[in-house]
């Protein structure tokens, strides 16, 4: 999904998935696990085409500095 279009097909037609009860799609992170990243769901209304984005800077922020240095490697 860039600029709020299908990365396949460049529909406009973004269907955001709520997430079901207590399988809330999220990417854990800290030593311990003891934080999650939460994770958004998209599905283009035209091709069928899945992407999941996070959608806070701020989790992103994280995520770079809990697996960042595993890319160099």
């Amino acid at each position: 999904m860039q600029n709020n279009k299908c990365t396949k097909c460049s529909s406009p037609e973004l269907l955001p998935i709520p997430p079901v009860p207590g399988e809330e799609p999220r990417i854990v992170i800290g030593e311990r696990g003891m934080r999650a990243v939460a994770v958004r769901k998209y599905v283009c209304g035209q091709c069928g085409f899945i992407e999941e984005w996070v959608e806070h800077t701020t989790d992103l922020a994280e995520l770079r500095k809990e697996y960042g240095h595993s890319l160099a490697d």
